[in-house]
């Protein structure tokens, strides 16, 4: 299996720059030019519509830039505070399955806040990880990706300290929050876990070798 490659922003990426990025990384991997890379950034704030998206469920189209995204997926809310992790892996020398590589994704993720003693949850039928406080489950992480000749792209991203009004602009991946579905989106830090960007990349890190191998 080829190198693996770990590239960290501490700027803010416009998401036409990351889309290029990704897509000239993808193509590359594919022609065997350039290691698997897992890409860690923040957006300035923006929402991004995946392949399923509904027009109904952008509530403030004014509010920020809207991009469509090609990911699977509905509508996504990306800014400052959220960790985006964009995984550009070659699933072809890593068994071509990529069901699997999605439950491995939520498996990175649930890894990484279990260090933090956060306990995420998968939810059937509900895209993402959900941290649960009685009836209540609120999001803490997306799961978004595309594969292209069999190369991954697009990815995570996860809550450490983004505004979370900013989500009130959509309906997060299509989920509506009401008395009957008490679903909404967290923060580690709305959770009292306080802690910087680095601490969180180290453990993503730390986790995502544990899951997918280094």
């Amino acid at each position: 299996m080829q190198h693996l490659t770990w590239l960290a922003e501490d700027r803010l990426v416009d998401y036409p720059e990351a889309l290029a990025f990704m897509e000239n990384r993808v193509a590359a991997i594919r022609a065997g030019t350039a290691p698997e890379t897992v890409w860690l950034l923040e957006h300035p704030p923006l929402y991004t519509a995946g392949t399923s998206a509904r027009p109904a469920d952008l509530l403030q189209p004014d509010r920020f830039p809207i991009y469509q995204a090609g990911r699977g997926g509905q509508f996504t809310y990306h800014g400052p505070g959220q960790r985006i992790g964009y995984v550009m892996l070659d699933l072809r020398a890593r068994g071509g399955d990529v069901r699997g590589f999605v439950h491995d994704l939520e498996e990175w993720l649930i890894r990484t806040l279990a260090r933090f003693n956060v306990k995420g949850e998968r939810r059937a039928g509900r895209v993402g990880i959900w941290v649960a406080e009685g009836r209540r489950e609120d999001k803490i992480a997306a799961i978004g990706v595309r594969v292209r000749h069999g190369v991954s792209y697009h990815g995570i991203s996860l809550n450490l300290e983004p505004d979370l009004a900013h989500f009130a602009g959509i309906v997060p991946c299509g989920i509506a929050e009401s008395e009957a579905t008490p679903f909404g989106v967290t923060s580690l830090v709305k959770l009292g876990i306080l802690i910087s960007m680095p601490e969180l990349d180290m453990a993503l890190r730390g986790a995502f070798d544990e899951v997918f191998g280094s």
